[in-house]
């Protein structure tokens, strides 16, 4: 029995570790601490009227600019006929080539 009465005081002593912890948890818990002050979804960031009008205009000119100075066609006219003759020669030799 004497093996008992060590389990007994081996008990005791993690239940009072257990309940230190659990007083600790609850004293940040309780706002005594800026650790434990966490909200469980996240603060939304709202912008006033004026900032988003400067941002909505900012993007429309970042915008614009990025079209000004956009070619429509990335190479010359003469380029994409030749490029188009040489496609057309390759079709009719494998068009010959078949037979």
């Amino acid at each position: 029995m004497g093996d008992l009465s060590g389990i007994i005081k081996q008990l005791i002593t993690e239940r009072d570790r257990i309940n230190s912890a659990i007083a600790t948890l609850e004293s940040i818990n309780s706002g005594n601490s800026s650790i434990g002050n966490f909200s469980s979804t996240p603060r939304k960031r709202t912008l006033s009227a004026s900032a988003r009008a400067r941002i909505a205009a900012a993007q429309r000119a970042r915008w614009a600019k990025v079209r000004l100075n956009k070619d429509h066609h990335s190479m010359s006219r003469e380029q994409r006929d030749r490029m188009s003759k040489a496609q057309l020669k390759r079709y009719a030799r494998e068009r010959a080539a078949k037979g």
